[in-house]
């Protein structure tokens, strides 16, 4: 297994949605600062799916986690998002290793991804950021 950062964009991000996620996280991973990847964010009802390709023309913010113990780690947040490395094509998300930006240059990530080879994406996410994207929805129906 390859000592990578995640690249977190969706329900990873610092604070996420989910109570149990979130606790891991925050116990597991540090945060190494904001980045970047080419892809597009797709709204997949609740969550954020991202299709990666500098052809998309966008770009997806995010963050670094440094992961305590990458393995362990790893086969946690696989479960989590349906990743089953022996089954990589079955799945919603694909783990896979991707180059973002980040302040000071680039650097190799994992990053889960779409598997739009099982699953339609859905609504784009205009601005490529989650957060903004999931606080303005919430605004919007408040």
């Amino acid at each position: 297994m390859v000592d990578l950062p995640l690249f977190a964009y969706g329900t990873l991000l610092t604070g996420a949605l989910e109570l149990a996620v979130k606790r891991l996280l925050a116990r597991q991973a540090r945060k190494l600062g904001v980045a970047r990847l080419h892809g597009r964010l797709h709204d997949q009802g609740g969550y954020p799916g991202l299709v990666c390709g500098p052809a998309t023309g966008a770009w997806a913010r995010g963050e670094l986690l440094a992961l305590a113990d990458p393995a362990r780690m790893l086969a946690t947040l696989d479960r989590y998002e349906g990743f089953d490395p022996a089954r990589p094509q079955a799945g919603e998300f694909v783990r896979t290793i991707r180059r973002v930006e980040r302040a000071g240059g680039t650097c190799e990530v994992w990053v889960y991804l779409l598997n739009v080879r099982r699953v339609r994406p859905g609504p784009r996410i205009v601005g490529g950021d989650w957060r903004r994207y999931r606080n303005h929805t919430r605004m919007q129906r408040a």
